[in-house]
């Protein structure tokens, strides 16, 4: 009888295709196959486990039974792990363990959404692990079990989770500067006596991106770099409003070219992040951090002749010697500087967690700053002195100083809430959990 040749024999028992290892197929990503680690599995330290029977070595040209699949440990994660971070100017860096940390992922085990307790203080923003891990029970199997949750993965639920709305709101700020000339920092009045040359520049740039289409956006992308480029050459500026436009005008530079899809855009926004922390720096010289408080420097900004006052002296609006409308332009600028150096701090703190640059999200030593800001939509979407006035008296409004949420979260109801406050408390509480507190104080985080 004839003997079979090997091609006959191959024929009949195919060699198995290699797959893709386990970590690649999560993130459905292309695998290059090598053994006995894949490219992304290499660059990443990743665990690179192919499925059963895909290795060369357990070829043979006759059938073989496939062996067992032997079960993979998963380490689970340590409770107690601890992670160093701030995503806000002034908050120390402190050491948390994740098992403290109660709002880290609620309801991710299928358990009911527990009621919120405010009792605690959130005395800094620097207790959230914006890299916070998925937490989980781990199951033995006699299969093969899923690798160890990637550092990606954890930035993607960090994103998902907390991040995403202020990244949204960010974003979107290009857009809503073109139409209702405000952003949930600048408010829609602090240009009325004058825009500086530079806001100019940057409103017009704005709606160039904003009409950008598939034929246009080398010339748009370009004209966009340019004047980034000849903004951040420029002198800096030492009139207050200038100051405040220049910062506002920076800001919105980099949100437009960082989260574009132009590659060029991307690295050239990169290649200048030192300019907005420098316009920060500078915008905190014109800036007072107490409520009220009149500075000289804040007086050429709204175009109005000011009363002189004591050092730290807050006046309330019963008893203000000025005019109420003095008193209302000059929170207006205060109150969009003060936003303005918070948000510019925050957007750095957010790009250096999306870049994965972990040792970025400490704090450095230099924002040991006080800071605050006023949390009140009636006081911010006031239309003028009269609403302004009416809001002071009628509605209650919070002070956040130095990142504590803690009266806030207790007392404020969701029509108190403005974007910019939304911003922090999304990050704070996360997304969902954000979502229900709203909803528990007559609001929404969409509205």
């Amino acid at each position: 009888m004839p003997q079979n040749s090997w091609s006959t024999a191959e024929r009949q028992n195919p060699p198995p295709r290699r797959k893709s290892c386990a970590a690649c197929i999560k993130a459905k990503r292309r695998c290059t196959l090598e053994s006995p680690s894949c490219l992304r599995c290499s660059q990443r330290a990743l665990e690179c486990i192919y499925p059963p029977g895909t290795s060369s070595r357990s070829r043979t040209r006759a059938p073989l039974r496939a062996a067992a699949p032997q079960p993979v440990s998963v380490p689970a994660l340590d409770p107690h792990s601890t992670f160093i971070t701030s995503a806000w100017p002034g908050g120390a860096a402190s050491t948390v363990p994740l098992a403290e940390f109660h709002h880290a992922a609620p309801g991710l085990d299928g358990s009911p959404l527990a009621p919120i307790e405010y009792g605690n203080t959130i005395s800094s923003m620097a207790e959230l692990d914006l890299r916070a891990s998925v937490s989980g029970d781990t199951h033995s199997s006699t299969s093969l079990s899923p690798p160890v949750t990637s550092s990606d993965d954890r930035l993607s639920f960090a994103i998902r989770t907390r991040l995403q709305y202020a990244i949204d709101k960010m974003s979107s700020s290009v857009r809503q500067m073109v139409l209702e000339c405000q952003t949930p920092w600048c408010h829609p009045s602090v240009y009325n006596h004058s825009m500086p040359q530079a806001m100019q520049d940057t409103l017009s740039s704005c709606a160039l991106h904003m009409a950008k289409n598939p034929v246009n956006a080398h010339i748009i992308n370009h004209t966009i770099s340019q004047r980034a480029e000849e903004l951040i050459a420029s002198p800096m500026p030492a009139n207050p409003l200038d100051i405040l436009a220049r910062a506002h005008a920076v800001l919105l530079y980099q949100i437009i070219r960082l989260f574009d899809t132009d590659v060029r855009a991307q690295n050239a926004a990169e290649a200048t992040m030192y300019s907005i922390e420098q316009t920060a720096f500078l915008l905190m010289q014109v800036i007072s951090f107490e409520e009220g408080t009149f500075e000289p420097l804040g007086y050429p900004s709204v175009g109005v002749s000011t009363p002189k006052a004591a050092p730290n002296q807050i006046y309330d609006l019963e008893t203000l010697p000025a005019p109420i409308q003095t008193f209302w332009e000059t929170w207006v600028f205060q109150e969009s500087a003060r936003r303005t150096f918070l948000i510019i701090f925050f957007f750095l703190r957010t790009y250096h967690v999306l870049r994965g640059r972990s040792e970025k999200t400490s704090c450095d030593g230099k924002l040991n700053l006080c800071h605050s800001f006023t949390l009140s939509a009636h006081l911010w979407g006031a239309k003028d002195y009269n609403d302004f006035s009416e809001a002071w008296n009628m509605k209650k409004h919070f002070v956040v100083k130095n990142g504590d949420f803690t009266e806030t979260l207790t007392d404020a109801q969701g029509d108190d809430v403005d974007d910019f406050g939304k911003i922090f408390i999304s990050t704070v509480l996360g997304i969902e959990e954000a979502k229900r507190w709203l909803v528990a104080r007559g609001g929404s985080l969409s509205g």
